[in-house]
Formats: C-alpha cells, structure tokens, sequence
C-alpha cells in the first residue's frame, strides 16, 4: 500500500517542492494558471489526435467498444 501512496501522491511532494523554489523568483499566479494551461493544451492535442477520446467525451462512450462476451443462450 505504501507504494501505491508513493507512485499515486509522491509526484505532487516533488512538484510542491519544485513549485516552492520557482515562486521565490517567479510570481506566483504564474505558478497557478501555467501548469493548467499546460493541461489544456495536452487534452485539447490528445482530444484532436484519438478519435476514441472525441467520443467519450462527447457521448460519453467509446464507438468502438466490442462487447466482452456474447451470450450464445
């Protein structure tokens, strides 16, 4: 369990970390609105690439799911 904590929870110690010493000489609403516009160019290029991430999310599924089993009754 402690190293599922530490891959899930141990990157944001080390960012914070990073964050902390890039906020003495950087302002820090930078530090804020930044990473997230880096999150959104990384979904909006994800979203333009896979055509199965443009599925779900706009119909909430994937188009080309098979179904696990059929059931031959």
């Amino acid at each position: 369990m402690s190293v599922y904590i530490m891959i899930a929870a141990g990157h944001m110690a080390i960012l914070n970390l990073g964050y902390g010493r890039v906020a003495e000489s950087v302002d820090v609403r930078f530090l804020l609105v930044g990473p997230g516009l880096i999150w959104i160019a990384i979904f909006g290029v994800g979203y333009a690439a896979m055509s199965g991430v443009r599925s779900l999310v706009r119909r909430g599924r994937f188009d080309s799911m098979e179904p696990l089993a059929t059931a031959s009754v």
